[in-house]
């Protein structure tokens, strides 16, 4: 985030005033925090011109009786381009599908979850806020595997990481 620091900084400068565009991501609870926190302005574009648009329009076919089924292809579709917004390349169509699965596991995941569980104290606690903070970062961490190198290399490094082979 240093060089939207940067930009955000040279533009006060000169009288202009740009958003913020990283809010501490990596101390996210969940994986939609982290998009509410991460790249900022290109997760707003997506969420407002691709997610959200798509989203309405599935709900006037027949899949408005599966909410799940328009969310994770909303989700999975919009991250494919944010995929492709850093490159057309395998790679980073891989990383944009993880992140679509993410968040569909998070939405359905979230969507099952009793309210009694939701309103308990321990939910709410820092202890379950701590577990989600690592678990999220532990998957964010994963995805930048495939976005930071070629697939036959991010699956060998997954291998190694997670097999030992």
């Amino acid at each position: 985030s240093a060089y939207s620091d940067i930009a955000i900084g040279v533009s006060r400068v000169m009288g202009v005033t740009v958003p913020e565009n990283f809010r501490w991501p990596y101390l996210s609870p969940n994986i939609q925090e982290f998009w509410n926190r991460w790249h900022i302005t290109l997760s707003s574009w997506v969420r407002d011109y691709v997610f959200l648009p798509m989203g309405h329009e599935l709900f006037r076919t027949r899949l408005r009786r599966d909410p799940l089924v328009i969310a994770a292809a909303s989700y999975v579709v919009s991250f494919l381009i944010i995929g492709a917004w850093h490159g057309l390349m395998l790679n980073y169509l891989v990383w944009g599908a993880y992140h679509g699965v993410l968040l569909t596991g998070y939405h359905a995941a979230r969507a099952r979850i009793p309210q009694a569980v939701t309103r308990s104290p321990l939910y709410r606690s820092r202890v379950a806020s701590a577990a989600g903070t690592a678990i999220t970062f532990g998957l964010v961490s994963v995805g930048w595997v495939p976005f930071m190198t070629n697939l036959p290399e991010a699956w060998r490094l997954l291998r190694l990481m997670f097999a030992g082979v």
